[in-house]
């Protein structure tokens, strides 16, 4: 005799007479009894299945993440290393500078000179090496417009032991041309000054470091900075050049000889420009700078008058 299910129709009795709060068949009892243990082994191998399955996603979501995580990293420290590389800047360029004192045709004193002092490495008067005596001399790769290397620096300002020589005196007298304020220098010279003296070639879209011929000039706005007593001057020779000295004037640079290795100039000239006969009979005095040091007020700049500038720099790359 097979059995009922507990809500078959002798349940369903049993229900209508007890309204559900016992049952007296025996058969009834036996039928409830097999019901909840095969619900029970049921729902204990469904819950065995679930956690299966649960363990089963939570290693592949693990691994999922571990592989993500671990690509990540990878084209992470992939274009971690390429912008490196990328914005890796080029290195200056070591020169040797040579600063004259005098002007070997004339016997004239320039108004910018070197120390005086014998360079360590080839023994030579007024010879500046880079890296040696916290000097430097180098063509800066910093440049302007994205210009290869570079502008031609001497930089001594870290330096204690070298330096340069500048000498104030020639003043532009009023009403001549260049003259834009009254002459009042800190010194008149000749005096040893920290200084830097540079010029700035990429500025306006010339670079003395791809200079491939003999004879091959270029002329460059240049700055001749110095301190002295805890404060900055500033000698603009910069022309139209963003320093708002137009009546100053630029240096000339010339390439004295290529190199048979690369096809590139390795010696240079840089000098002030010579005084030189104008069209309308006028004379042009050559090279003008303007002396500044700033003001008490943020931002503002002194003029401490314009004067005549000479001066002789050798330059060569090993």
């Amino acid at each position: 005799m097979c059995l009922e299910p507990p809500f078959g129709a002798m349940g369903k009795k049993a229900d209508r007479i007890y309204g559900g709060r016992q049952f007296e068949s025996e058969d009834l009892g036996l039928a409830a009894f097999h019901f909840v243990k095969m619900s029970t082994v049921r729902w204990k191998t469904l819950y065995q299945y679930s956690k299966v399955q649960q363990l089963k996603r939570r290693h592949t979501m693990k691994s999922m993440r571990h592989y993500v995580m671990s690509t990540c990293c990878g084209w992470i420290c992939i274009f971690a290393a390429t912008i490196a590389f990328a914005a890796k800047p080029n290195p200056n360029v070591p020169v040797t500078t040579y600063l004259s004192d005098t002007d070997t045709a004339t016997g004239i004193a320039y108004y910018i000179q070197s120390d005086g002092l014998i360079g360590p490495v080839h023994g030579i008067r007024g010879e500046y090496d880079d890296n040696y005596q916290n000097v430097g001399s180098y063509l800066n790769a910093n440049t302007y417009n994205s210009e290869p290397p570079g502008d031609w620096t001497l930089d001594l300002l870290s330096s204690n032991v070298r330096m340069m020589k500048l000498t104030l005196t020639a003043a532009v007298p009023a009403g001549e041309p260049g003259y834009t304020a009254a002459p009042n220098p800190p010194f008149q010279g000749p005096k040893s000054v920290v200084s830097r003296f540079a010029e700035f070639c990429t500025a306006v879209y010339e670079d003395i470091g791809t200079m491939n011929q003999v004879g091959q000039t270029i002329n460059c706005p240049t700055i001749f900075r110095f301190n002295l007593s805890g404060a900055v001057y500033k000698l603009l020779m910069t022309g139209s050049w963003g320093t708002n000295a137009p009546e100053s004037t630029w240096a000339q640079i010339t390439c004295n000889n290529i190199s048979q290795s690369d096809g590139y100039c390795n010696d240079w000239s840089v000098d002030s420009l010579p005084p030189s006969l104008n069209p309308d009979g006028s004379t042009n005095p050559g090279s003008i700078g303007r002396l500044t040091t700033p003001g008490t007020r943020n931002g503002s700049v002194v003029n401490l008058g314009d004067f005549y500038m000479t001066f002789h720099v050798h330059v060569t790359r090993p």
